[in-house]
């Protein structure tokens, strides 16, 4: 199951998460697009399922645990990566456009993919790829929650922000 989230789809580019799945769905007939926004796609496709605008806690709880994989094709208009680490913490690897704010995160080839050519042929090479190795798509997945573990734990921004604490200290 492919999943892609956009409170606005057109904002998001859910145009160009539902062209890649016109291809990957040929590819792969049985594949799935969970498509959630306020706007609906402007026309019906066989294996999407559309579900509209759900509480986040519901996202999180019920939705990301249940997919494979997180397409995030939007251009990045706007700076905040959070649906990404949403994802990453659920342990789906991400297809995401390429942008410098988030390729700390999307580790190209290790924990999702960062797609710099941007059309839909390309989010679907990508797609079809994990989807086909699902050995791929398990280690990805791995990859990502030790990323997320490793970088984004409570642990370690305690860490962080006790060091930072102890540096605004010294230097007053």
């Amino acid at each position: 199951m492919i999943l892609f989230v956009g409170y606005d789809y057109y904002l998001k580019e859910g145009d160009i998460a539902l062209k890649a799945f016109e291809i990957i769905n040929k590819e792969i007939p049985k594949s799935k697009l969970l498509l959630i926004s306020k706007n609906k796609p402007p026309a019906k496709f066989s294996n999407v399922i559309y579900i509209g605008v759900i509480d986040n806690e519901i996202l999180k709880k019920e939705i990301l645990p249940n997919v494979d994989i997180f397409m995030c094709p939007f251009r990045f208009k706007r700076t905040s990566g959070m649906s990404i680490l949403e994802a990453m913490s659920a342990g789906v690897p991400v297809i995401s456009k390429y942008h410098p704010l988030i390729e700390d995160y999307v580790i190209d080839g290790f924990d999702g993919y960062s797609v710099k050519q941007y059309n839909a042929q390309y989010f679907a090479e990508k797609t079809i790829e994990l989807l086909q190795d699902k050995n791929k798509l398990k280690n990805m997945s791995k990859n990502v929650i030790k990323y997320i573990n490793d970088n984004y734990s409570s642990k370690y921004v305690a860490s962080k922000l006790l060091k930072l604490y102890k540096y605004l200290i010294k230097n007053k």
